[in-house]
């Protein structure tokens, strides 16, 4: 064998040598690829128990509340529409009692006895099968108290994010939370964006 022959023939091995380790690797990568579907959670008429609430801070005149803290539990309606959507699959139904957990933090400023802006943080957990999602959500809103049907203006927006496992797989989401008054529904509270299949639970 001259020397341009065993040259093109160590360049080939050389070659060969780089590109097997790609190949035999892109198996096991295909099943580490980050798998991205849309998600949806959408539920309606939830109701909140104040657990704690603190009103004014030390300025405020006597008798004129101005900023309210509350702690709340939060709980689904067993007659609303709760559900959670991922990718085109067909929504799954919450039991609004044994699938949900929720806590929520409102800060509240009366701006007049008929308006306010709120600041929510919103902790939710919610749960099908052997399957959860936590979610924590961050989220402004004003309120109207209107003098005819419906009798109040509400609208909502933030974000949220947040982690669980389904199907033995741990997942996260992520997106926009909107929250509003439909004359049709009620109030209804709706969290869009995405979900990622990060792999196999530990």
């Amino acid at each position: 064998m001259n020397k341009k022959m065993l040259g093109v023939f160590v360049s080939l091995l050389a070659v060969a040598m780089l590109v097997t380790p790609l190949v035999s690797a892109k198996p096991s990568a295909e099943k580490n690829n980050p798998k991205f579907l849309s998600f949806v959670w959408h539920s309606e008429n939830g109701a909140s128990t104040p657990e704690e609430v603190m009103t004014n801070p030390p300025w405020a005149e006597a008798g004129e509340i101005i900023v309210t803290h509350t702690q709340a539990v939060w709980s689904l309606n067993p007659a609303g529409n709760n559900y959670v959507q991922i990718g085109v699959n067909t929504p799954i139904p919450i039991d609004a009692v044994a699938g949900y957990e929720g806590v929520l933090y409102v800060q509240s400023v009366a701006h007049s006895p008929t308006s306010s802006s709120l600041n929510y943080r919103v902790y939710e957990k919610i749960m099908w099968g052997d399957n959860y999602i936590e979610i924590m959500c961050l989220e402004r809103a004003s309120l109207e108290l209107l003098p005819d049907p419906p009798y109040f203006s509400f609208y909502a927006s933030g974000t949220f994010n947040g982690h669980g496992e389904i199907d033995g797989q741990k997942v996260q989401v992520m997106g926009i939370r909107e929250g509003f008054a439909d004359p049709a529904i009620g109030f209804v509270l709706e969290c869009t964006g995405t979900i990622q299949f990060l792999g196999n639970a530990p």
